[in-house]
């Protein structure tokens, strides 16, 4: 009896049933002598940092709420090479709660010298 009354207590009140939402995260950075493509990745939570290899650059992905519809993707991207390195705080990216793409793009006369482009996908568990 005990069992059944915690049962319909759970599944009558929302929030209480067992739900987590996690994200797919997809992220190429394009510019004059290279063409990033990242693997996409999984954050199982919001706040959580995942880290991703494309050759000699890696990228770190969080996504934060920036309110109760919209997220927040945070990224750096640092790379090493036989010249040196570099290390860039990435634009960030507002997207819905309910997942979205987007893309920042740097040029001259419809000439485009680099491309930052995300897309997150969300997953209920």
């Amino acid at each position: 009896m005990r069992n059944a009354v915690l049962a319909l207590l759970f599944m009558g009140v929302p929030g209480l049933a067992m739900s987590s939402t996690s994200y797919i995260v997809t992220v190429s950075v394009k510019d004059a002598v290279s063409d990033r493509q990242f693997p996409s990745f999984l954050l199982q939570s919001l706040d959580q940092v995942n880290t991703v290899r494309s050759g000699e650059c890696k990228y770190a992905g969080l996504l934060s709420r920036q309110s109760d519809q919209v997220l927040v993707l945070h990224g750096k991207m640092s790379c090493i090479y036989e010249q040196g390195t570099s290390h860039m705080d990435m634009p960030e990216f507002s997207i819905s709660d309910e997942g979205g793409s987007g893309s920042i793009e740097m040029g001259e006369e419809g000439t485009t010298m680099w491309q930052y482009s995300v897309d997150v996908k969300v997953q209920d568990l």
